[in-house]
């Protein structure tokens, strides 16, 4: 056990109330093997991850996945030739 996920319908997902609170009441009760335990929100378009630290009860976030940007023109281009390339 490492961890829980769920989806919010939002595209860049916000812990709610009630997810605070069972993340929480999942330090204070939860035993797993490790010192952390990992909690992930997928929104529409991005997805985050906090971590718990059962020893301490802090929970920080990790990590937010964001979509790729558009391309540069240069890198736009340099993609252009290596599908052309491939397709050769």
């Amino acid at each position: 056990y490492m961890g829980v996920w769920h989806t919010h319908p939002q595209e860049v997902p916000i812990p709610s109330d009630i997810d605070w609170n069972d993340w929480y009441e999942t330090l204070r009760s939860d035993i797993t093997g490790c010192q952390f335990v990992f909690f992930v929100i997928a929104g529409t378009k991005e997805w985050r991850i906090w971590a718990g630290d059962l020893k301490t009860g802090v929970i920080q976030e990790l990590f937010i996945h964001e979509p790729p940007r558009t391309a540069s023109p240069a890198c736009q281009s340099a993609l252009e030739t290596i599908e052309v390339q491939k397709s050769d």
